[in-house]
């Protein structure tokens, strides 16, 4: 493309405006590319989240697997004939006569007594810490502005030294023993 004195580009605005739109498209494009790519919900950093949560059920699958271990010592011991019935009379509140009920504070409690709140914590699955797709978008159309403009301001007002050589070259178009 060639400059000359009087218009910043030759053919006028219009070649400008498209120049920096097709600029401003394609900042657009490889912006939300790259954003989503590194910063996404389903972006790289959102990964090292994902292995955290993976971690985290693990050790509520080792959790469980203990529980039912326990739970199925339970139901044999209570398959097994003998005194279930007085077991299970005593956890609801029976008493043999001369016995008295003596009720712990939560703290003084075995932990088989009281579920922990980790217990019974639902992990979510696909909940990401990366940017939300909407914020993605609005960044890499920020991006998009900026470039559009400064597109159109680096079209509208040529550098000094773009400017000189424009200058040099309508000389020795118009002079050209001066150019041999």
């Amino acid at each position: 493309m060639r400059f000359s004195p009087s218009s910043p580009r030759k053919g006028g605005f219009f070649p400008v405006l498209g120049e920096s739109i097709s600029n401003a498209v394609c900042a657009l494009l490889v912006s939300y590319c790259i954003l989503s790519f590194f910063a996404g919900q389903a972006g790289i950093l959102a990964y090292g989240d994902l292995k955290e949560t993976i971690r985290g059920m693990e050790m509520k699958l080792g959790k469980l697997k203990e529980a039912e271990t326990k739970l199925k010592a339970a139901k044999d011991a209570l398959s097994e004939p003998g005194d279930w019935i007085s077991r299970e009379a005593r956890g609801i509140g029976y008493l043999k006569p001369g016995e008295k009920i003596i009720i712990l504070p939560r703290e003084l409690r075995s932990e088989s007594e009281t579920r922990l709140a980790s217990d019974g914590e639902i992990l979510r699955v696909g909940q990401s810490t990366g940017l939300p797709d909407p914020l993605v978008k609005i960044l890499s159309a920020l991006i998009c502005a900026a470039v559009f403009l400064a597109s159109i301001m680096m079209s509208l007002f040529p550098s000094r030294k773009e400017r000189r050589k424009v200058q040099c070259q309508a000389v020795a178009r118009k002079d050209p023993v001066a150019s041999a």
